[in-house]
């Protein structure tokens, strides 16, 4: 049986993909909208405007479904836009841009990361899975970070497995606060955290 925790292979042919992708769709909406219980694999392919056998020849599971929404989303923010690909000269404004940007798509995403939670609390296999993917993207950083520091584009002292770890913590702060303020105040707060990042990478002589 296909181990349900490694994400599914994507079709490439354009009629299956755009199957696979009705899926995927509906399943965050669902998702979304009644958490990862109530969204049920009939309600999923309901939606997609598939059958049933459709949707067991792409995914294993519901629980993969989730994981390859994860996956997608990985793939296409995370990888590309936690500023581990740093310009040349790394600014004050880059950095806010940056977490502003992250911080739009969490709100794009929030019913799949509370998906996730939900599962995660009912599913000790899963609660694994998910540290081990946040242990990946704090590795991630980490290499990046010092590839960087390397290259002269950080402080040549900079700790990074501890700096990973700061930047990891402030930006979780930011994501699990964003209802808590209105948009004036939160964009105080990403100021405010755009300006401590700033001062912890990047060299006192450098122009901001």
């Amino acid at each position: 049986m296909m181990n349900d925790l490694t994400p599914p292979r994507v079709p490439q042919q354009a009629r299956s993909r755009a199957k696979y992708d009705a899926l995927l769709k509906a399943a965050q909406e669902l998702f979304a909208e009644h958490g990862y219980s109530e969204a049920t694999i009939d309600a999923i392919v309901e939606r997609a405007g598939v059958s049933i056998g459709v949707f067991y020849s792409y995914f294993a599971s519901k629980r993969q479904i989730l994981l390859a929404l994860f996956k997608r989303q990985w793939d296409s923010s995370v990888s590309t836009n936690t500023g581990v690909e740093l310009p040349a000269r790394l600014t004050l404004a880059g950095i806010e841009a940056t977490l502003q940007h992250l911080l739009r798509n969490v709100q794009q995403n929030s019913g799949l990361r509370r998906a996730r939670q939900e599962l995660a609390l009912i599913d000790p296999e899963f609660a694994h899975y998910e540290r081990g993917m946040q242990e990946q993207i704090l590795t991630t950083i980490i290499s990046a970070l010092e590839q960087h520091r390397a290259d002269g584009r950080l402080r040549p002292d900079l700790d990074c497995p501890v700096c990973a770890h700061v930047l990891l913590t402030l930006f979780f702060n930011l994501r699990d606060t964003l209802n808590e303020f209105s948009e004036e105040e939160m964009q105080a707060r990403v100021s405010a955290t755009a300006r401590l990042l700033y001062h912890m990478l990047v060299p006192d002589n450098s122009p901001i």
